[in-house]
């Protein structure tokens, strides 16, 4: 599998800094958004369908996951399963919705 190693940019010193919070991440293919400070990457999980996407915002100077989508296929059923999670207001990591749609091969 490909390993990964990522350099931030700081401004400040007009350097790029090893970004060892993300090679912790294992991520392949980041999609930054400077505008709103956050990235997010996708990781395929089966087959022709299914994933995790997780979003990060930075905190600190490290980066801290905001939401994740996963998107579940169920073959036998031809169903896709697609479910949000994100922080509630008590701040806890939880499910925020669930959504099923037919597989349409």
């Amino acid at each position: 599998s490909p390993s990964y190693q990522y350099f931030l940019y700081d401004g400040q010193s007009k350097r790029f800094k090893h970004g060892e919070d993300l090679d912790a991440l294992n991520m392949s293919g980041p999609s930054f958004n400077k505008a709103l400070g956050t990235f997010e990457y996708t990781h395929k999980t089966a087959g022709y369908c299914g994933y995790i996407k997780q979003k990060f915002s930075w905190r600190e100077g490290k980066p801290e996951m905001i939401s994740e989508e996963e998107e579940i296929c169920d073959l036998e059923k031809e169903i896709i399963t697609t479910i949000t999670r994100g922080f509630d207001a008590n701040g806890k990591f939880t499910e925020l919705s669930r959504q099923e749609r037919e597989l349409k091969q």
